[in-house]
Order: structure tokens, then sequence, then C-alpha cells
């Protein structure tokens, strides 16, 4: 596998905007009020915040292509070093970045994912988002990716791996468990006729 640095001036924005939503797809379907608002609201939060991905190390977006073929994606992922992110810090870029009603969509989704999402110590590393590509799901590849990460965060001395899943994703688990990861916490939180639950998990060193 081939791990890129995100570029949208690169790389096919729309296809990594899909993979995004796959991610948490209830919850942008229910706030954006259908797929298409929330993969094009998406696309253009990945254009404004390019030159956060570019510049710092902290939170590196990565687009995966097969070796065989650099020319087909297999997924993303999404990782931070040693932090939550900064709930505050985050509103004001979108509502400095973003329309106001993307923004504010966005902020419904961040604040969600305030409630339900682990609590990542410094010396964690947090995979925030992974997702593969429909063609390539049960084929090994999300395994291949994670491994990939464990290994790599081993050599670099992270004492932990974090990272989420919905109660309702019983695949993403048991990929999950099957790998070493642990469920360490559970979380709920309850927006208006729904309720999102997530099980906070971790593979310690």
């Amino acid at each position: 596998m081939i791990f890129e640095d995100f570029d949208p001036n690169v790389h096919d924005t729309r296809q990594v905007a899909e993979l995004v939503f796959d991610v948490d797809l209830r919850i942008f379907r229910r706030v954006f009020k259908s797929k298409e608002n929330a993969i094009s609201a998406i696309e253009k939060k990945l254009f404004a915040e390019y030159p956060l991905f570019k510049n710092s190390s902290d939170f590196p977006l990565y687009v995966i292509f097969n070796k065989e073929d650099p020319s087909k994606l297999l997924g993303i992922i999404l990782v931070s070093c040693g932090k939550n992110f900064n709930f505050l810090k985050e509103v004001y870029y979108l509502f400095k970045n973003l329309d106001f009603v993307s923004a504010t969509r966005f902020t419904m989704v961040k604040y969600i994912d305030k409630k339900t999402l682990s609590k990542v110590n410094e010396e964690d590393l947090y995979i925030a988002e992974i997702a593969t590509t429909k063609s390539d799901r049960c084929k090994g590849v999300g395994r291949a990716i994670l491994q990939h990460v464990l290994d790599k965060a081993k050599e670099l001395g992270y004492k932990r791996v974090v990272l989420d899943v919905d109660l309702k994703n019983n695949k993403a688990l048991k990929l999950y468990e099957s790998l070493g990861f642990k469920v360490f916490d559970k979380k709920k939180f309850q927006y208006g006729s729904h309720m999102k639950k997530t099980y906070n998990m971790e593979y310690v060193f």
C-alpha cells in the first residue's frame, strides 16, 4: 500500500469526501438532511482544511493507494498524535472558513463527537477516521491499513493506539477485536430523537 498526504489539488476530493461520509454516515445524514448535502459540505471542508493537513504533523489525513495500481484508491485514514481536538478552536475555524449553514451543521457533528469519542492521552496515537472504498471492503484492506498503523505506532514509541466504533458496526468491532483492540469505555449521547452509542477501544503495547 502507498500512503500519501491528502492534497485536493492532486487527489479526487469527491471520492475522499464520500469515504469521510461513510465513517459516520448516520450522523451526517441526520444533520445534513441528505447524503448529497453532506458529501458536498465535506468536500468544501476538505479544501478549507488542506493547509492544516499540509502544515501540521498532528492531524495528518492520508489517502491510501494500491501499490500494484497506484491510481486505485483503497481508503483513507486520519490520525492525531497524543491529543483530542479542541472543540472551541474547531468551531471558530468552521465559522471562519465555511458558510454559516455548513459551519452550524459541522458544529453539531463535532459536538456529538465530543460527547462520544475516546479520551486521548499524550502518549497515544488516535485513529479519528478510517474507511475503505466499497469495492475493497471485506478483502483484508482495512486490516492491512490498521496493521501498518499499529506497526508504525510501536516503532515511534506510542503507548496506545485508540479508536472509536459505533455499537451498530459489528463488522468493524470484530475486525478491531481480532487485531487485539479491547473496549475500555462505552459512551452514548442523545440528540433529538436519536442516540449515538460508541465503544472506545484501545490497543496497548
